[in-house]
């Protein structure tokens, strides 16, 4: 009965050990980087098709973000999801920004906006 037992938590404490150095080697990726972009600002409601009927592209973005959507920051073919942005970024939807902060993934807190 011993067998069985301790294949098991050998197996157990194995998945622990692999999921421990999988997680930290992504936490270990994760800090964030200083950045500069140009891009066009948007929002993510924007980017779906058949969402902005009849509204022009700036009364379309605050209608979404004042419903909860994000800033998004378009670059070529990649899209960032602003944050700490909304009050930088009042009136500047379609239009073409540079953006200075703190890149984390897809995501970027936003420091200045020109």
């Amino acid at each position: 009965m011993r067998g069985p037992c301790t294949l098991t938590a050998f197996a157990r404490n194995a998945i622990l050990v692999f999921s421990l150095a999988f997680a930290g080697g992504v936490f270990a990726q994760s800090t964030p980087n200083a950045i500069t972009m140009t891009g066009w600002v948007t929002c993510s409601m924007c980017l779906l098709p058949n969402a902005c009927k009849a509204k022009t592209p700036s009364s379309c973005v605050s209608w979404w973000v004042n419903q909860g959507s994000s800033y998004v920051l378009i670059v070529g073919t990649r899209r960032y999801r602003l944050l700490n942005a909304d009050d930088k970024l009042k009136g500047r939807a379609g239009r073409t920004v540079t953006i200075t902060g703190q890149q984390f993934r897809s995501d970027v807190i936003v420091a200045t906006v020109e």
